[in-house]
């Protein structure tokens, strides 16, 4: 699963197998700019492939669980540098 997060311009990206344990994936900042959000899927290395997309949610709020790895603390430092 992948779960994206975006308070002001700094976008994080957390990743999870069975949607309880979250893993921060990449932390970015997009700097004023706005998101839009498509899904692909890629065959880099074959000859093309098929898929589909399940359970998508788009939910609006705080994420309970941002403190987990140490996200608030690198939220601030990122968005205080």
């Amino acid at each position: 699963m992948l779960r994206i997060y975006r308070r002001e311009n700094l976008t994080a990206f957390h990743i999870s197998e069975d949607g309880q344990t979250w893993d921060l994936l990449r932390l970015f900042r997009l700097n004023g700019h706005t998101a839009n959000i498509d899904l692909i899927a890629q065959s880099p290395t074959g000859k093309g492939c098929e898929a589909r997309f399940t359970q998508l949610r788009l939910v609006e709020g705080e994420i309970a669980d941002r403190v987990v790895g140490g996200l608030e603390r690198t939220i601030r430092s990122a968005m205080n540098p």
